[in-house]
């Protein structure tokens, strides 16, 4: 039986043996920023991650850009954020991109055997709702199998 587990830690630096495969999901806008929050630490760690999400220049709304961090570990920016928060576009979090972008995931890491290992996405500059995420995270991804691991910073 599948699980979603909460734990404290950094999404960049997942609990993993030597030969897992996982995938760490997250979410992105859609005008191509890319240099605050999650997407900050990933930049930090991995730069070709965010040549990636640069590389790809056409950020549409549900789409999901994979990049490679390691031999066994893949990043997903799934672009399910309009713009940046702010006064005008206080919930940027579009969620019906949202759930397709999760979908999406779970069909790929579900085929190649992995788990999913990430933040709590969407919940921070995205402006969604934590227990609306967890739920999402439950229906799509843990009643299909898979393992999920989120990380809160201690």
């Amino acid at each position: 039986m599948a699980e979603l587990k909460i734990i404290k830690g950094d999404a960049t630096d997942p609990n993993l043996a030597d030969d897992a495969r996982i995938c760490i999901p997250h979410v992105c806008n859609d005008i191509g920023a890319f240099g605050a929050g999650f997407a900050k630490a990933l930049a930090d760690k991995w730069p070709r991650v965010r040549r990636a999400y640069i590389d790809e220049g056409d950020w549409l709304l549900g789409a999901n850009i994979y990049a490679k961090a390691t031999d066994n570990i893949a990043i997903c920016h799934m672009i399910a954020q309009h713009n940046l928060i702010g006064k005008d576009n206080p919930h940027p979090l579009r969620y019906l991109a949202l759930i397709s972008c999760m979908k999406k995931v779970g069909v790929r890491v579900n085929g190649h055997k992995g788990t999913i290992h990430c933040p709590l996405f969407g919940s921070g500059l995205a402006g969604g709702s934590k227990f609306a995420i967890v739920q999402l995270m439950k229906e799509i991804w843990v009643e299909k199998g898979i393992d999920v691991t989120v990380y809160e910073l201690p």
